[in-house]
């Protein structure tokens, strides 16, 4: 199956970004969804729906079992490159799963790109294009749907009209190869004086995405 990147990573000024600036340089993207009902095999909970996640609420996020591969495997990557670890966080993860979820159910064309959110849920919905007027769709999705009150700053891949399931692995490597997600793993260029102090990962279908913060995560 050949996977596509969603060119869906805003490569920010990490200082213009935490002020709410515009001033963000990215690329332009667009994602699909697969809509036929098929079930991936990352575990039981990947069955949850949005609606059941929001009930549940933040604290009784648990990964499936390759959402948590990948969390493993950049644990591990950026220990490779001498670099600390970062918390596994619920609230992230909260928002990575139902993002995942909201992805694949909404069929964003150009110029909206995989930052954007539906309006089916109770989030400020919006269409995310590369000049990111709408930058705070991404930024806010946290404070929107969890107790954390930092920003967040998510890379996200997937595939166009992809029958099946997108994994943990194809996933990293995939981001490996890609300069700017690469940087924001590796905490690289305009990344490199930033601290991430949590993480949270969201696989679903043909969709997989990381959240990164600076601040703790209260849930833990």
């Amino acid at each position: 199956m050949r996977y596509i990147l969603l060119f869906t990573l805003s490569i920010v000024l990490f200082s213009s970004c935490l002020s709410g600036s515009n001033s963000c340089i990215g690329l332009s993207g667009r994602s699909t969804a697969d809509g036929d009902g098929s079930r991936s095999a990352a575990g039981a909970d990947d069955r949850l729906t949005v609606k059941e996640m929001l009930s549940a609420g933040p604290s009784a996020t648990v990964p499936t079992s390759e959402e948590k591969k990948l969390y493993d495997l950049v644990i591990a990557y950026r220990k490779q490159k001498g670099l600390p670890s970062i918390p596994w966080s619920k609230s992230l993860s909260f928002v990575a799963r139902i993002h995942v979820r909201d992805l694949a159910f909404h069929d964003w064309k150009e110029p909206c790109n995989a930052h954007s959110w539906s309006s089916d849920g109770p989030w400020t919905g919006g269409c995310y294009t590369p000049d990111h007027k709408a930058a705070k769709v991404m930024w806010d999705k946290p404070r929107e749907l969890t107790l954390y009150k930092g920003s967040g700053y998510e890379i996200a891949r997937g595939a166009w009209y992809a029958k099946g399931y997108l994994g943990a692995a194809d996933s990293l490597e995939g981001w490996k190869s890609s300069p700017g997600h690469h940087a924001v793993i590796i905490n690289d260029g305009v990344w490199k004086k930033t601290e991430w102090k949590a993480i949270g990962t969201g696989i679903y279908r043909n969709f997989a995405c990381i959240w990164f913060g600076t601040e703790e995560d209260p849930e833990q």
